[in-house]
């Protein structure tokens, strides 16, 4: 029982840099790398921030083909949007 109560050590601004360009480079989503390195995600998360690693962020998505119409309303005709997810969840969405 003593085990598995056992302490984590405290890691410093020089560790959690490091772990974070792990995880940058690992192409995984927060929640898996942390489950996989034995990290607390909330922990995970407050260092991110802290050391200033940028969150998500909103791109705006253009479909090829868009023509603006003289009311300035666009119009496309059939596209299709796919966003891979690195968890490996697809999204599709076709208009």
């Amino acid at each position: 029982m003593e085990a598995a109560r056992r302490k984590h050590a405290r890691l410093g601004i020089p560790a959690w840099r490091k772990i974070i360009q792990q995880f940058a480079s690992s192409e995984m989503a927060p929640g898996v790398f942390c489950r996989q390195e034995r990290l607390c995600e909330r922990t995970f998360r407050r260092w991110r921030v802290r050391l200033g690693e940028p969150g998500p962020s909103f791109v705006e998505l253009v479909p090829e083909g868009i023509s603006e119409s003289k009311s300035g309303v666009a119009s496309v005709a059939t596209w299709t949007l796919e966003v891979e997810l690195p968890t490996g969840v697809t999204i599709r969405y076709r208009g």
